[in-house]
C-alpha cells in the first residue's frame, strides 16, 4: 500500500512539473487585499511650517487576469490587467474619507521551486487616475493648524500616475495537474505622482506649480486560480 501511494506521488509529481517547462503556458484569475496607509514622501515643508498627511489607513481590493508564458524551466514573463477599487480613511472627524477606482497593467516574473508547489514573483504595475478626484478626496490641509483645507490649482495634463512594485511568494496546491489552487502573500509599494499643482492657505500664501509624491507601503493577501496549458 506504501509503495502505491509513493508511485501515485511521484507520477503526479512529474505531471505537474510538466506544466512548468519551457513553452508552457499559464492563464489566471486572481483577486486580492492589500492594507497599509499613504503617506507624503516629498515637499513636507511647502510652506514655513511642517506640511504633512494626517494619519490614515489605506486598502485596495483588486481583481486581475494574468497570462504567462515559460521562457525557460521554472521561469515564466507574465503581462497583467488589474481593476483596482482603494479607500482611504483618516483617523479624525476633520478629513473626508476618500475611495476610488482605476485600470493598471503591467508585467511580472514568476520562479517555481521545487516542483511547482512554491514560486515568488516580482513585478511593476502602471495605471491612472482620470482627473484630479484624489486631490478632493484626500483633502490636503496643509493650513498651520491642519484644520483649513487648502486651495488648490493645478495645470497640465488631469491625471495621476500610478506605479505600483510587487514582491509575492505563493504556494501553488493542485487540484488536477492542470488546474491549480494558489494563495499568496506579499508586498507592495505605490506611488502617486501629482504634477504641476499650486496651493494656497488661509493666508493667502500660495506655492509656484510643483510636483507632489504620495507612497504607500502594503501588506497584501491574495487567492487566485492558475489553468496550466503545455
Amino acid at each position: 500500500m506504501r509503495c502505491l501511494f509513493f508511485v501515485i506521488t511521484i507520477l503526479i509529481t512529474q505531471l505537474i512539473s510538466a506544466q512548468s517547462e519551457q513553452g508552457a503556458v499559464v492563464f489566471e484569475g486572481n483577486t486580492n487585499v492589500s492594507i497599509g496607509s499613504l503617506q507624503l514622501t516629498e515637499l513636507k515643508n511647502t510652506f514655513t511650517y511642517q506640511s504633512e498627511l494626517p494619519n490614515n489607513s489605506f486598502k485596495s481590493t483588486s481583481l486581475s487576469l494574468n497570462a504567462g508564458y515559460f521562457i525557460i524551466n521554472n521561469l515564466s514573463i507574465n503581462l497583467s490587467l488589474k481593476f483596482n477599487y482603494d479607500i482611504i480613511n483618516y483617523n479624525n472627524n476633520i478629513y473626508s474619507d476618500g475611495e476610488y477606482s482605476y485600470l493598471s497593467y503591467g508585467v511580472f516574473s514568476r520562479y517555481y521551486i521545487n516542483n511547482l508547489w512554491l514560486w515568488v514573483q516580482a513585478g511593476y504595475q502602471i495605471g491612472r487616475i482620470s482627473d484630479y478626484s484624489l486631490l478632493d478626496n484626500l483633502n490636503y490641509s496643509w493650513s498651520s493648524n491642519y484644520i483649513a483645507p487648502l486651495a488648490i490649482e493645478h495645470s497640465g495634463i488631469e491625471n495621476i500616475p500610478i506605479n505600483t512594485f510587487l514582491l509575492d511568494f505563493g504556494f501553488s496546491f493542485f487540484i488536477n495537474p492542470n488546474i491549480s489552487i494558489d494563495p499568496t502573500i506579499g508586498t507592495t509599494r505605490t506611488t502617486y505622482t501629482i504634477k504641476n499643482i499650486a496651493y494656497i492657505n488661509q493666508y493667502e500664501e500660495n506655492t509656484d506649480k510643483l510636483d507632489l509624491v504620495l507612497a504607500s507601503f502594503q501588506f497584501k493577501l491574495s487567492i487566485g486560480i492558475i489553468f496550466h496549458l503545455h
